[in-house]
């Protein structure tokens, strides 16, 4: 399922993934569905449409992964998560939350607008965010420069 205003890049492999609206799939990225791939079953038939379970990667609204990500299966990436280029991403993805790297680990913030949050939870827009709970939540629209 694909949400409104959702742009999907060039070569980019979408298999059975739920994409909330205004996400952004850059070129080249990888959503993937099966757990346990095989080409055949243990009795050496060829898999069919039915022999596999369905994982859905869910991207959040508003939510981008970077050209050459691979989301491996059942993972949730959070509202207005930023996913870095060349990630490979096993473990869910917290709302505003910056990954990168193989495996992917958290590494920043970011905002609605898509920069990345100062140590102080602030942006060049005017957005402040706070930890509300554990999740970061905008305290204000700001003046958005």
């Amino acid at each position: 399922m694909i949400g409104d205003r959702v742009k999907i890049g060039s070569y980019a492999c979408v298999f059975g993934a739920v994409v909330a609206d205004e996400a952004m799939i850059c070129p080249g990225a990888l959503l993937l569905e099966d757990s346990a791939p095989r080409a055949t079953t243990a009795g050496g038939n060829r898999k069919g449409p039915s022999g596999f379970t369905r994982r859905p990667v869910h991207v959040g609204p508003g939510a981008t992964i970077g050209a050459g990500a691979v989301i491996a299966p059942g993972v949730t990436v959070g509202a207005l998560a930023l996913v870095a280029v060349g990630a490979v991403v096993v473990r869910d993805v917290a709302a505003h939350a910056l990954v990168a790297g193989n495996p992917a680990r958290p590494c920043g913030w970011v905002c609605a607008c898509g920069a990345t949050l100062d140590l102080d939870l602030r942006c060049g827009c005017g957005r402040a965010y706070a930890f509300d709970g554990q999740a970061l939540a905008c305290l204000d629209d700001g003046e958005h420069r």
